[in-house]
């Protein structure tokens, strides 16, 4: 299967490098999210503050409104947003942020996810935690969040299962799909729910493997964002795991077809330390792009328009653009071009081989000459790392190596290939 990747480069000479700008926000207050429709419109969300910028970041300034306990938004367009949070108020503006209006929506919840259908149609769902119990609600308005209709709710002490309602999203007035988890379980199990009534109830389609807190519908494959990420290719019936290694996922974008962009915590140890990347991948993570971030910047959030128009912030009010000049675009066939295959045996005791294929390097390459540096290492499930199995120079073509792990406790491992700017890695399980 091949896969178009646009490189995100800044041209310079015959190299491409990655260049991130700062732009003044004029607030040293923590900024939670990033939310741009276009390359000129976004806002960008703190605690009680919300800016608003028309020229692509170049000027920020402060709505002017008493927000209150404001968590998420989300932009149907640059006209039509809803902001919700950790009250029954939600803001509602149809004209770019210059007016806001205040929606009480009668349910003190916490709403944390909201899903357009249309530019009038808005859903929204809702938690409420009485120590490790509580309930779900979902809402639905069909005036641009004017007023607001019950669909669907759950309480403990009511309900057989006071379940939570986490992420949704509707495909036609009738018909739509949410993740619904136990209250008094955290971790799971989650269901991925349907409804072809308009949510007035709703059928287990199926458990999905992990916490997921978060769906994504592109193009008929829906992402689920937990720890790492599943997929489904048949509107939930089966989920896939994808074969990676990462922490944990603070925010994803679906561009097209089977690939995005994520926001990540490769490892435990970058998230103690707040190291997170943004990350380009496919569907299996076989075939990824690392960009580099802003040094010392603490990233919680990430709004892909195109490849050209990329923001983060974060921390003490900083917000970044991504700035880019598309140099090529490859082809790159992820069979014939770049591979790491599962090590074999596995599970293993005490040794197992890994095979990969060093690729031709495209042109131009910062690694172009007789061989191309690999490394291949092992790491544990905490991301330290117990064994280097590669580190030298090697041709291209098909390579195979004996790794022995007779001195490790069972458990889970990653093993980790990087060539070039490319890194790829797999899972594999030690039992003694």
């Amino acid at each position: 299967m091949k896969y178009k990747i646009f490189l995100l480069f800044l041209l310079t000479g015959g190299l491409g490098i990655c260049q991130w700008i700062e732009q003044n926000s004029g607030t040293t207050t923590d900024l939670y999210e990033v939310c741009f429709t276009d390359s000129l419109n976004g806002f960008a969300l703190g605690k009680s503050i919300l800016l608003h910028t028309t020229d692509g970041g170049n000027n920020w300034s402060f709505q002017n409104y008493s927000f209150q306990s404001i968590t998420k938004i989300n932009a149907y367009d640059k006209n039509i947003a809803i902001i919700t949070g950790d009250s029954e108020v939600v803001y509602i503006t149809r004209n770019g942020g210059k007016n806001w209006i205040t929606s009480r929506t009668g349910y003190p919840y916490h709403y944390h996810h909201s899903s357009f259908l249309n530019d009038s149609t808005i859903y929204i769902t809702g938690t409420i935690q009485k120590e490790f119990y509580g309930g779900g609600l979902i809402l639905r308005s069909t005036d641009y969040g004017i007023s607001w209709d019950k669909l669907y709710q759950t309480k403990y002490g009511v309900d057989p299962i006071p379940y939570w309602i986490d992420d949704l999203f509707f495909t036609s007035i009738d018909t739509g799909y949410a993740i619904f988890h136990i209250s008094f379980d955290n971790f799971g199990p989650n269901y991925f729910m349907k409804t072809t009534n308009g949510g007035y109830s709703w059928l287990q389609i199926s458990e999905t493997p992990g916490m997921v807190l978060d769906l994504e519908n592109k193009d008929n494959i829906i992402w689920a964002k937990a720890a790492g990420f599943n997929f489904s290719t048949d509107f939930g019936l089966t989920w896939q795991i994808a074969n990676i290694a990462y922490w944990a996922i603070l925010d994803m974008h679906i561009i097209k077809d089977n690939y995005g962009l994520f926001l990540i915590y490769e490892y435990y140890e970058d998230a103690m330390n707040n190291r997170s990347k943004l990350r380009f991948a496919d569907i299996t993570d076989s075939l990824f792009y690392t960009v580099s971030l802003p040094d010392s910047f603490v990233a919680y959030s990430f709004s892909y328009v195109n490849e050209r128009n990329i923001w983060l912030c974060g921390k003490d009010g900083k917000i970044f653009k991504y700035n880019t000049t598309p140099v090529n675009v490859i082809e790159i066939n992820s069979v014939e071009t770049i591979s790491l295959s599962q090590n074999f045996p596995n599970p293993f005791n005490p040794v197992t081989k890994i095979k990969y294929t060093i690729p031709t390097s495209p042109q131009p390459s910062p690694y172009q000459g007789e061989g191309v540096r690999v490394r291949l290492k092992v790491y544990d499930i905490l991301g330290n790392e117990v064994a280097t199995l590669v580190n030298k120079e090697q041709p291209t073509g098909e390579h195979e190596v004996e790794f022995n792990a007779n001195n490790l406790s069972s458990g889970i491992y990653f093993y980790v290939l990087n060539f070039g700017n490319q890194r790829l890695s797999k899972k594999m399980c030690l039992i003694k």
